[in-house]
């Protein structure tokens, strides 16, 4: 039987749902919604502005870097909505980062750690945006901080053909790849993985 050493995590949609698709335009309660503004015309804003930080580290403070952020997406816009600015998505915006199956995380998390499990995160992720939802979690205790891998510090996203937020996953824990199993909800990023023998399995999202 294959010995497995380390357990790796996608957080968006596996862990906590919050990302800028859903804050953007694909919920209910989006800025599009809110304020009427065209669901394409917010899908190219918020994609933009997400691709100017998720592989660009910024010396910033992290509060400081997500008022940048927002102040990218409605630059962006064609038109400004009345009422729409940096203050008012900061405001409202808390009430998206959804924690999922958090009662029985804590529970996984600690069985695993106690087993003997390296426990790492792999994520396409700023670290403003990692932060706000890491601190809601608060799973700090069962993962070491230097097995946080976020595609803003590596410079590239687990698409990339040249898999280097997995080759920095692999320095951290100082494993080989297939002792490791990969959880995520993107199949792209499960067949990169898979490619490195790494065993990776795909988490159903909505």
């Amino acid at each position: 039987m294959k010995k497995y050493s380390t357990i790796v995590f996608d957080m968006g949609d596996v862990m906590a749902s919050g990302a800028w698709e859903q804050i953007v335009y694909e919920r209910p309660n989006s800025i599009a919604s809110i304020f009427d503004i065209d669901i394409e015309q917010a899908k190219m804003a918020g994609r933009a502005s997400y691709k100017e930080f998720d592989r660009v580290v910024i010396g910033s403070p992290l509060d400081e870097q997500w008022h940048i952020y927002w102040q990218s997406f409605i630059d962006k816009l064609s038109a400004v909505p009345d009422g729409l600015n940096v203050d008012w998505i900061m405001n409202n915006m808390d009430e998206h980062f959804v924690l999922l199956d958090h009662e029985k995380w804590p529970r996984l998390l600690s069985a695993l750690k106690d087993s003997g499990y390296i426990l790492a995160i792999c994520s396409n992720n700023t670290e403003f945006y990692f932060d706000k939802i890491w601190n809601k979690l608060g799973y700090q205790e069962f993962f070491e901080e230097e097995n946080i891998i976020l595609s803003q510090n590596v410079g590239a996203t687990k698409s990339s053909i040249d898999h280097e937020m997995f080759v920095a996953l692999k320095a951290a824990t100082q494993r080989d790849y297939d002792e490791m199993i990969f959880f995520d909800d993107r199949q792209h990023n499960i067949d990169r993985a898979n490619s490195l023998g790494i065993t990776g399995l795909t988490v159903p999202s909505d």
